[in-house]
């Protein structure tokens, strides 16, 4: 009899049980699908995040935005946090994905700029520092998650 490789992680796959070294399981997870699935996650979250940004305060999105009992602070942070998260860990490379992530700060001053000519829009240092907590927190959460893949 052969020999499993340890540890062993059990799973269905191709239609049955099947038992994967964790290595395998490991290549499964960082695969190229994987990481393509998280960056086109972040891209859409990019564009929903610019239009939001953009859009002005009597539109219908906005005014549902606001009618939710949640800070937009709250908002801007838990935003900016996946805007930040998603490029450490769908980046194979380390330092590109810190960067991508560190780079959703300058977007936001960007966006937070660019409110200043949407109709009913105000600039706001408070929403900044939400970004800008948000993309630390981001960066910091992802490091170790990045690790474990």
């Amino acid at each position: 009899m052969g020999q499993a490789s340890w540890p062993v992680q059990a799973g269905f796959a191709g239609g049955g049980f099947r038992a994967y070294p964790v290595s395998a399981l490991t290549r499964r997870i960082n695969g190229p699908a994987v990481r393509t699935a998280i960056l086109t996650l972040w891209v859409l979250l990019i564009v929903l995040v610019v239009i939001g940004s953009l859009l002005p305060a009597t539109s219908p999105v906005i005014q549902h935005l606001d009618r939710l009992d949640i800070s937009d602070k709250v908002m801007h942070f838990s935003a900016y946090l996946m805007l930040a998260l998603l490029p450490v860990i769908g980046f194979r490379d380390r330092r590109r994905g810190i960067a991508a992530g560190l780079s959703m700060f300058l977007l936001g001053v960007l966006l937070e700029a660019l409110q200043h000519s949407a109709p009913g829009r105000t600039v706001e240092l408070g929403d900044l520092i939400a970004n800008g907590a948000g993309v630390a927190c981001g960066i910091l959460v992802a490091l170790p998650l990045r690790k474990s893949w």
